[in-house]
Formats: structure tokens, C-alpha cells, sequence
């Protein structure tokens, strides 16, 4: 079974017929579980060896074993609008979240001008064209970014950002 921390309830179902006694071990040090049907929650990302030991009333046993693994995440957030007015509420556009290790972000005017461009994640969008110096005017602008997550692997987000006053 595989889950993520940022949904790491999982859910286990004994299979086994006429068993009486339950047994779980999840593998992560926590208390054992004694129904025969249990929902437990990590708190770690990692791999976790789960075992079951079952009894009937006649003592007879048995015992099954199975792998979860908690992988990390990663969400990406990006914003539909910002005001770069200096007020200091919503003054820049940047993309950020959890698990990205790496960014590149390009910013593209109506006409499909490029007016931003960074591979910082760091770095924000001031609402300037940061190829000819100059305030971008309140419009719709696209957004075309690529993000590493924590597996390395690439996501490509395109979109609409609204620049307002």
C-alpha cells in the first residue's frame, strides 16, 4: 500500500475467516491495534513492515504481513491575481509550495511577449517587464511554469494571472 503525508490514513481490513483475536503491529512504534478492521494514521514519511497475528477460539493462528509506504508530497500554489500597488498586500506574483526543489517561470504579455522570466523560486513577478524596465498595465497575463518535486520528477502548470491595481 503506498500513501502520502498529506493523506496518511490507511485503512486495514482483516481478510482472515472465524479469527477472534487481532493483533496489528503498523510498524511505526505506535500501539498495536486489536479489531479486526483498523484505520491508523502516520506521522513520517518512510516504509513501514505491518503485521497481523490472528487467533481463533480454538487457538489456532496465523500471522500476514504487508509493506505501506508514506511518500513525501508536493503542492504546488499559484496564485489568479496580484496588485503591485506597494500597499503590501498581494504586491507579487510567485509560485511556491510544498516539496519543489526547482522552478522555471515565464510570464507572457497578450501578444505573447515575454515580460518575466526566473528560475528562482525565491524570485516573484513585480508586475514590471523585466526585459524593457517599464509597469505592466492591469491586463491578463499567461503563466507558463515547470517544477521539480521532491522525486525529481518535472510538473508544467500553464494559466491565467490577473495583474489589477
Amino acid at each position: 500500500m503506498v500513501g502520502s503525508i498529506l493523506y496518511p490514513y490507511i485503512n486495514f481490513t482483516d481478510l482472515s475467516h472465524g479469527a477472534t483475536i487481532w493483533n496489528w503491529d503498523f510498524g511505526d512504534g505506535s500501539t498495536f491495534g486489536t479489531e479486526a478492521n483498523m484505520q491508523h494514521t502516520y506521522e513520517q514519511t518512510g516504509n513501514y513492515d505491518i503485521t497481523l497475528y490472528v487467533m481463533n477460539d480454538y487457538g489456532c493462528s496465523d500471522t500476514a504481513y504487508s509493506e505501506v509506504i508514506i511518500e513525501g508530497a508536493s503542492t504546488v500554489y499559484i496564485p489568479n491575481a496580484f496588485t503591485p500597488n506597494g500597499d503590501g498586500k498581494n504586491d507579487t506574483f510567485s509560485v511556491y509550495g510544498i516539496g519543489l526543489n526547482d522552478a522555471d517561470l515565464v510570464i507572457f504579455n497578450r501578444w505573447g511577449n515575454a515580460v518575466f522570466r526566473t528560475s528562482n523560486l525565491n524570485e516573484a513577478w513585480d508586475g514590471k517587464d523585466h526585459f524593457s524596465g517599464g509597469d505592466c498595465p492591469v491586463d491578463v497575463y499567461i503563466y507558463n511554469v515547470k517544477v521539480k518535486n521532491f522525486k525529481g520528477e518535472t510538473q508544467e502548470f500553464t494559466g491565467r494571472v490577473t495583474l489589477l491595481n
